[in-house]
């Protein structure tokens, strides 16, 4: 403090944590009108019977202020930086750009559903929006999962990426259902599928990359694939649990998301950190697997690769200010606390 000699206003942080905020890499921010809408069922149920009926019911208005109550609740829990796949995205920045918070959006793309016309407004936000609210916002552009995006759509995807300087958000690997239907349909993994047309070109951030097929491994660390790792919304859809450490261990970079609060119930991304530590330990029958200061990783700079910030996920000369302050006198630390602050991640 005593070398900086102009500024603005002095925060007291004495007796407080100070750590960079949170980046969640994969959520669908206005689905906090749905929490607890679609608990207990399997993917395809919950998207075919559940969340695509209601989607087709909520408008602009709606995604408005659900988006409002998500942003909320991450900024009350420790984010600073969310990465939304989800549809009116001209009102999500509204929200964003009030609230202060930073955000990747992207438009969503089912190809049945959106076609041409929705591609053409994808990109048209994407461009238009890319560095608004002071650098606040950047852009990307987001086809749902290859189960609803065909080839051809996805190549006119991936180009237009390539010619913009655009990153892509995907679903991927989700579930074992969707990883053998595909297998019987193309003859493929969805990994493999989209590596065969060069897909991972470009900067792909994949959202949950559970399943695994010969190969596929490879292709992700080759290709350089952002993973966003979403373990409470796999384990509450039952979809399985990532395989983290050995994404890790192959120098395969792993962030955090929650995925929406429909599949999750939460946004608080400190939850989702316990929840993916501790899933790696009982996947691997090792109790050091993602040790608590890898996790404090994958909650912040890991997230700030995935999504192309290169000025977020540290406190350090020339990154953005994106702090938060955790006060040790708060109830969680009624007994003895050491290692802090990896520590706190296992709160």
């Amino acid at each position: 403090i005593d070398q900086v000699k102009e500024y603005d206003y002095l925060i007291d942080a004495a007796g407080k944590i100070v750590l960079p905020g949170y980046v969640n890499t994969h959520t669908h921010a206005a689905m906090t009108l749905m929490r607890g809408y679609a608990d207990d069922m399997p993917l395809d149920k919950w998207l075919q019977n559940k969340i695509w009926p209601f989607e087709a019911e909520i408008n602009a208005e709606d995604i408005y202020w659900g988006t409002a109550l998500a942003v909320i609740e991450m900024i009350k829990t420790g984010t600073t930086t969310f990465s939304d796949m989800y549809f009116a995205m001209d009102r999500v920045a509204e929200i964003v750009k009030k609230s202060g918070i930073r955000a990747v959006l992207a438009e969503g793309l089912i190809e049945a559903n959106d076609g041409q016309k929705g591609l053409d407004k994808a990109l048209d936000f994407a461009l238009n929006y890319n560095g608004k609210a002071d650098g606040r916002i950047t852009t990307m552009l987001a086809p749902h999962a290859p189960y609803t995006c065909g080839r051809d759509y996805l190549k006119q995807i991936k180009e237009l990426a390539r010619e913009n300087k655009l990153p892509i958000h995907i679903h991927l690997s989700e579930s074992k259902k969707e990883v053998d239907d595909f297998i019987d349909n193309y003859q493929s993994s969805p990994i493999k599928y989209l590596a065969d047309f060069d897909f991972f070109d470009n900067h792909v951030l994949a959202a949950h990359c559970v399943h695994l097929k010969p190969g596929d491994l490879e292709i992700l660390r080759n290709k350089k694939v952002q993973i966003a790792h979403n373990p409470m919304s796999n384990a509450k859809l039952a979809n399985g649990i990532a395989p983290v450490k050995k994404y890790l261990a192959n120098e395969i970079n792993v962030s955090l998301g929650t995925d929406g609060v429909s599949s999750n119930n939460s946004l608080d991304m400190l939850k989702e950190a316990k929840m993916a530590s501790y899933l790696q330990k009982i996947k691997y029958s090792d109790p050091t697997a993602v040790a608590a200061a890898e996790i404090l990783e994958l909650l912040t700079i890991n997230g700030a690769e995935a999504l192309a910030l290169t000025e977020v996920g540290l406190i350090e000369e020339g990154y953005q200010a994106d702090l938060q302050l955790i006060d040790i006198k708060d109830k969680s630390f009624f007994y003895p606390h050491h290692n802090n602050p990896v520590s706190y991640t296992h709160l």
